[in-house]
């Protein structure tokens, strides 16, 4: 029998106490660090975007499942907080897409692609029940630190692993790859820089781990010349920022930068010129047309409206644009949004304006550095790319599922208005008036 260790006390409903096991806290920790890696490594060879059943694909199908089973038996203790806002409309979504199989136009593809995310999606609060937050944040910083240390080792000396058509020659530079394309090693990038700041915030890392850290995310994000990846990750740095400098920081560099940087925007700054500079190919075009991603969302939103209730089934994206896009080589719309409404149609994609909507409420009336500025990364980096919803869950929607539960595990800060404090009320009331403290062992 193992020893169970000190509980802790999670705000999520009437105070809710629960003791586990160290078993069970090492092997949700390991399932998380495991799924993020495993996700987001490619280590094909040849073709490393093509669609084909391997054992990578295989091994990252039991690694989700195997992060179901983990949430499937936690689930009797967990399943109400798949009830609450803003999770709802993501619980929603995901029976509809359950509903919608018959209407994918590749069944075994979407029942696959459903049951790996429906996996992450019930370890999530698991996960967060019974593990001190902490060690969630930590065993982030060190995966996405590994991930990205294996990236540079398998770029410099084994250059052909996941490698395919990234290669910018007129420029004469070639980007960061590694262990998958550079868009995606360009998030997994952004995410250190964001988690690694809410583990400085909160005291998990000094400031000398913290700078080394940060500056490795930060070069490796910049060889990858992933530009909305960096977008997003300056928008995420700045609300950041926002929230924790010093007042007397703030108001000068508000009445003074502000200004500045506008002036020498207007004045000094030729717009065909920073055009030029933030193209790779040295065309203008490939700014104002969005690298091509306009006429590829201009034909999404026309299969779109071929089937506008059911999509064609989740995960099935791929197939859409490989069989009817012939003049865009890639594999989903390049936009977070058209993504999840052409897998599911206009009933998922309103449910995931729900959720989008629902976190952006909490981030202004509940602000939480973690499930904050994961969302920010999100939403901006959604627009030019489809950053959640993948066949196989990547870092991204790991910790954006994460981000949405987070909140009702978090030590409240604010007992009179914390989303803790708002969901424990009714429980409250239900008992009588007296608080009622649940306590769970489970033993292994």
């Amino acid at each position: 029998m193992a020893t169970a260790l000190p509980s802790r006390v999670t705000g999520g409903y009437a105070g809710e106490e629960v003791v586990v096991s160290r078993a069970a806290i090492c092997v949700g920790l390991l399932l998380l660090a495991v799924t993020m890696f495993v996700n987001g490594a490619n280590m094909r060879v040849n073709s490393a975007e093509s669609f084909s059943v391997d054992w990578q694909v295989l091994l990252r199908l039991a690694v989700c499942g195997a992060c179901g089973l983990y949430g499937l038996y936690y689930l009797p203790a967990t399943f109400r907080y798949l009830t609450y806002w803003p999770v709802a409309p993501m619980t929603a979504l995901l029976v509809w897409s359950m509903l919608t199989i018959p209407l994918a136009i590749n069944r075994l593809h979407a029942i696959s692609s459903l049951a790996a995310f429906g996996g992450i999606f019930l370890f999530m609060p698991a996960l967060l029940r019974i593990v001190p937050l902490r060690s969630i944040i930590i065993t982030a910083v060190v995966t996405l630190t590994l991930f990205l240390c294996a990236t540079w080792f398998v770029d410099h000396f084994f250059p052909a692993i996941g490698r395919e058509q990234y290669s910018d020659q007129s420029q004469g530079r070639e980007r960061l790859m590694g262990l998958g394309p550079p868009t995606g090693i360009g998030r997994h990038a952004a995410l250190l820089v964001a988690v690694s700041c809410v583990a400085y915030s909160q005291r998990l890392l000094r400031w000398y781990l913290f700078l080394p850290v940060f500056v490795f995310a930060t070069v490796t994000l910049y060889f990858t010349h992933a530009r909305m990846c960096a977008l997003a990750t300056i928008v995420m740095l700045a609300v950041y920022a926002c929230r924790h400098l010093p007042i007397m920081v703030k108001i000068p560099l508000f009445c003074f930068g502000v200004p500045l940087f506008l002036s020498a925007a207007l004045l000094g700054l030729n717009q065909h010129r920073a055009i030029m500079s933030l193209s790779r190919t040295g065309q203008t075009d490939e700014i104002t047309s969005v690298n091509g991603r306009d006429q590829l969302w201009k034909d999404s939103v026309r299969e779109i409206r071929e089937r506008p209730l059911g999509g064609y089934g989740f995960g099935c994206q791929r197939f859409v644009i490989q069989n009817q896009m012939d003049t865009w080589a890639d594999y989903d719309p390049h936009n977070t949004l058209l993504n999840v409404t052409l897998a599911g149609g206009v009933v998922a994609g309103f449910c995931f304006l729900l959720v989008i909507f629902g976190q952006l409420w909490y981030c202004w009336q509940w602000p939480c550095d973690f499930a904050d500025l994961i969302l920010v990364l999100i939403v901006v980096g959604g627009l030019t790319d489809a950053v959640l919803f993948k066949p196989v869950p990547p870092a991204t929607t790991i910790l954006f599922v994460a981000a949405l539960f987070w909140r009702y595990f978090e030590p409240s800060r604010d007992a009179a208005g914390s989303p803790e404090a708002c969901l424990a009320a009714p429980a409250v009331t239900r008992s009588g008036g007296v608080a009622t403290s649940i306590s769970r062992e489970v033993r292994s």
